[in-house]
């Protein structure tokens, strides 16, 4: 049976609700009035009357209250001022920004916020420019930001996330709202998923999905992982699986899957994501192993299609490793209770001062933007995953293949220079293992195996020279 191609706008979007909140109804003309008032009182209660002008620009649930400064005012007296300047002003959800790119030179960025916060509805995201007009391979939305703006990204491009926050301040609404985006932007032939639930009652909606955007599991299942005792197995079979794609692509002589499946007479190979719930309760039952598997996904993958996105509300060292965090550069921090949580996550502060209800920060490129998560609910869920069942036909199951039992060959294994020689090898654009072995300092045949792993990865050519010194 031929399937039906749901996607596209045959896929209706008003199977999602909108949110009824014009950009213009964010913030009410009284209270941005009230609140100018209060920052510039502010600032000269702290004995600093520097303020020229103040602009608002409204966001959802914080906006963004752009601070002109009088020439010769001081910056370094204001960085880290947002416990002062909450005592000043009683304003909730208080973030002082400096510099902010966005706005214009000799200003700051002061973001409050709103006395009655408004939802983003999923819907009103995935019909903006933003996410439909882009050239994104895999589009997410993510919200809107304090100035009122969508805010999309491409997981094909980050290429993995980690989300981390406190106990419902909007994680798991999140991922929903990111893979409903997903579902909305590729066909099922383009995309699968993998989806993790240690929890067992986050994910087990998706499960009607069917072969239509789940991969099929070794034992014949949907790939809705619910069994955390089993999710080693998975990771197991998702290495192997990226494994097999990597022999695919050198067979075919190309880089990586967006070549492969250009080229003709090719089955194409479908993105595969996967989503990871709790990542500490994984990593509490499997330990080490877990954890390694998962970088090395995260340091492999990008290359043949494979993206990770592991969430957490657990933010400290022992489950959001530095290992993990060099190979998961974007990163999404919702509200949680302390400075040392923030930078834990983000390698920075700010984390802390998030109102919770879904007000997050989105880590890219070491800036840090600010916006209200999109929101789908769980009957939007409900109505989009039943139209997908019920008219999708007969889709083409994806099958990963049988997990080995037992360690693997250490060859096989990622070096754990990787993804710091893989930085190396992008500034020096391509390297050979004689670069590897002085600048690390290790011996010839470790750095003939790292070269080896940065080829497969598509990071250096193969024509660069394999040997030592």
């Amino acid at each position: 049976m031929e399937q039906t191609n749901v996607n596209e706008r045959c896929f209706p979007v008003d199977l999602l609700s909108e949110s009824g909140n014009a950009a213009a109804s964010f913030l009410p003309e009284e209270e941005a009035e009230r609140k100018k008032k209060q920052i510039a009182g502010t600032f000269a209660w702290l004995g600093m009357d520097v303020v020229a002008s103040i602009e608002v620009h409204a966001g959802p649930s914080v906006s963004l209250y752009e601070v002109t400064l009088e020439p010769g005012a001081y910056l370094r007296r204001l960085r880290g001022m947002e416990d002062d300047f909450m005592l000043g002003t009683s304003l909730k959800g208080l973030r002082i920004v400096i510099p902010m790119p966005s706005l214009k030179t000799g200003t700051i960025g002061i973001e409050i916020g709103n006395d009655h916060p408004c939802t983003v509805a999923l819907r009103d995201i995935l019909e903006t420019s933003a996410f439909a007009e882009g050239n994104m391979e895999l589009p997410v939305a993510i919200g809107r930001t304090v100035a009122g703006e969508p805010l999309a990204a491409d997981l094909a491009a980050m290429p993995h996330l980690l989300v981390g926050g406190a106990t419902a301040q909007g994680k798991t609404a999140f991922l929903n709202s990111l893979i409903v985006s997903l579902l909305y932007a590729k066909r099922p032939d383009e995309l699968k998923f993998v989806l993790m639930d240690p929890k067992g009652v986050e994910f087990g909606v998706y499960r009607d999905l069917g072969d239509a955007f789940l991969a099929k599991l070794p034992d014949g299942g949907n790939a809705v992982v619910a069994d955390v005792g089993t999710s080693v197995d998975v990771l197991r079979s998702l290495c192997q699986e990226m494994d097999v794609r990597y022999d695919l692509l050198k067979e075919a002589q190309v880089r990586n899957i967006k070549e492969y499946n250009a080229l003709p007479l090719r089955k194409r190979l479908p993105s595969i994501v996967v989503v990871v719930d709790e990542l500490s309760d994984i990593v509490m039952v499997a330990g080490e192993e877990a954890m390694r598997l998962i970088v090395r996904l995260a340091q492999l993958g990008r290359a043949v299609g494979i993206h990770i996105v592991v969430s957490t509300q657990r933010p400290t060292h022992n489950i959001i490793t530095g290992t993990l965090k060099a190979n998961f550069p974007v990163r999404v921090a919702f509200r949680v209770s302390s400075k040392i949580d923030s930078r834990t996550i983000l390698d920075q502060p700010g984390a802390s001062c998030l109102m919770g209800c879904g007000d997050l920060l989105f880590s890219a490129k070491d800036e840090a933007v600010r916006a209200q998560g999109a929101w789908v609910d769980m009957p939007e869920i409900d109505r989009v995953v039943r139209y997908i069942h019920e008219h999708t036909g007969e889709a083409e199951a994806y099958v990963l293949p049988e997990a080995t039992d037992g360690e693997e060959d250490m060859e096989a294994q990622c070096d754990p220079l990787f993804a710091e020689a893989s930085r190396y090898a992008g500034r020096k654009k391509g390297v050979n293992a004689a670069d590897l072995q002085r600048h690390f300092a290790i011996g010839c045949n470790r750095a003939t195996r790292l070269l080896e792993q940065l080829k497969r990865a598509g990071v250096v050519k193969d024509e660069d020279n394999n040997k030592c010194v």
